[in-house]
């Protein structure tokens, strides 16, 4: 889907889910989340990779991006 976003010239941002949480981690800490967040969010297509190796069931989840 990527690639396919790529080749009709549309923004991708790709993140894994741990350079996502990076990101995010430093943009609080030098208070630029709101800058961080508007960049990520004007790409046509997010793609956060290694979703599934992430646990099971929504307490997983949040257990796991808790920064």
């Amino acid at each position: 889907m990527d690639h396919a976003a790529i080749e009709k010239d549309l923004r991708v941002a790709w993140f894994t889910l741990e350079s996502l949480t990076a990101t995010i981690g430093k943009a609080k800490v030098d208070d630029s989340i709101a800058r961080t967040v508007t960049r990520i969010c004007r790409a046509d297509l997010i793609v956060i990779d290694d979703i599934g190796l992430l646990p099971a069931g929504v307490r997983g989840l949040a257990r796991h991006v808790r920064t």
